[in-house]
């Protein structure tokens, strides 16, 4: 498995190179549905046993890998037989490296604070604090994927280029991430009342609404990490982030042991907002971006106090949360030009698509 993931991201990342995301997206969603299906097939079909499910999981990870495969190296035009270039061994290695080592950072940093809670504040803490947070944190999906769109074309683009699309990057990453995060604010309760139960949700209120601005901060952090990326830095990216590892593991261990479940929504809260400001800082782009950010951090904490303050039944409650989640979308249009781009785009479509079934 960690083979034919290692290999599937050599073939969706070729893809990517070439920005050809439609076979990107075609080729992972079918992938995708059959590696979900195999596994459920085989439950159902032969035995409901980890020792069929996982092999059946496996196999459909080949078979998402084979598209892929035949994708990229018809996009490329590539040789059946691949040849060798002993001048992009190095290079490759040491970005590739470095790379890996901030993945590896990113990654600790993303879930040791599960083990902490349990370890701090015991297992029915750790499952009233996971819940929330990996359902709110699965937010930063959406932004991720625009900059995968962004990563090639900053790696491509002339040094005057860079600041330009990285500002660009950064007003539309954080448009949606506010949005989604003001939303988010006002849904996680209720989703998890409805998913689970409302005793449940009862006892994540608070904590749960702190957890819901982590979408921005998240995804706030991840485009100076890109910039720095796509112009051959990923060793500042993975310094910083190995550097964190133990003082954060230090600091939320003794918030989470001081404040409970809330103290440590806002030590992971913070640590996104120092990824943001230091790796802004090393791009060149602390003054471009921190603006557009402080103006989407006060529409969470209006949002953040109108939740905890506002009645939730209540029709001035209710019509305060709609107020202020339009205004969120329209402060991510305005300051957003590739934003307010896509959906003129979009009602053109839409006007073309009921002009033609019209005649």
């Amino acid at each position: 498995m960690i083979l034919i993931a290692t290999l599937s991201g050599v073939f969706s990342g070729s893809l990517i190179g070439q920005e050809k995301f439609a076979s990107l997206n075609v080729g992972q969603t079918i992938g995708n549905i059959i590696a979900t299906l195999l596994p459920i097939l085989a439950v159902i079909f032969i035995s409901p046993s980890l020792a069929y499910a996982v092999p059946a999981m496996a196999l459909g990870r080949l078979v998402s890998l084979a598209i892929l495969a035949v994708m990229a190296v018809a996009s490329l035009g590539a040789a059946a037989r691949p040849s060798w270039h002993r001048a992009y061994i190095r290079p490759l290695l040491s970005y590739g490296g470095w790379t890996s080592a901030g993945s590896f950072g990113r990654q600790i940093l993303g879930y040791v604070d599960r083990f902490l809670v349990g370890s701090v504040l015991g297992a029915a803490a750790a499952a009233l604090y996971s819940v929330p947070v990996n359902l709110l944190q699965r937010g930063i999906m959406v932004p991720r994927a625009i900059l995968e769109v962004v990563f090639p074309r900053i790696a491509k683009a002339r040094p005057e280029e860079v600041e330009e699309l990285g500002i660009r990057a950064l007003r539309t990453n954080i448009g949606i991430a506010t949005v989604m995060s003001v939303v988010a604010v006002f849904a996680v309760v209720p989703v998890v009342s409805v998913w689970i139960d409302p005793d449940f949700a009862s006892r994540i209120a608070g904590f749960g609404h702190l957890a819901a601005i982590s979408i921005l901060t998240l995804a706030a952090s991840k485009v100076p990490s890109m910039v720095l990326r796509a112009t051959g830095r990923p060793r500042i990216t993975a310094t910083l982030l190995v550097a964190e590892v133990i003082p954060f593991l230090a600091i939320f261990y003794f918030v989470a042991d001081r404040f409970g479940l809330a103290g440590a929504v806002l030590v992971v809260l913070a640590r996104g907002l120092a990824d943001f400001a230091l790796l802004s800082w090393f791009a060149s782009l602390l003054g471009k971006f921190t603006p557009v950010m402080l103006q989407a951090l006060a529409l969470c904490a209006v949002a953040y106090y109108a939740e905890r303050g506002l009645e939730p039944d209540s029709i001035f409650g209710i019509t305060m949360r709609l107020l202020i989640i339009v205004l969120t979308v329209a402060w991510a249009i305005w300051q957003s030009q590739d934003l307010r781009q896509l959906i003129v785009m979009l009602i053109e479509r839409i006007r073309s698509a009921v002009l033609v079934k019209s005649v």
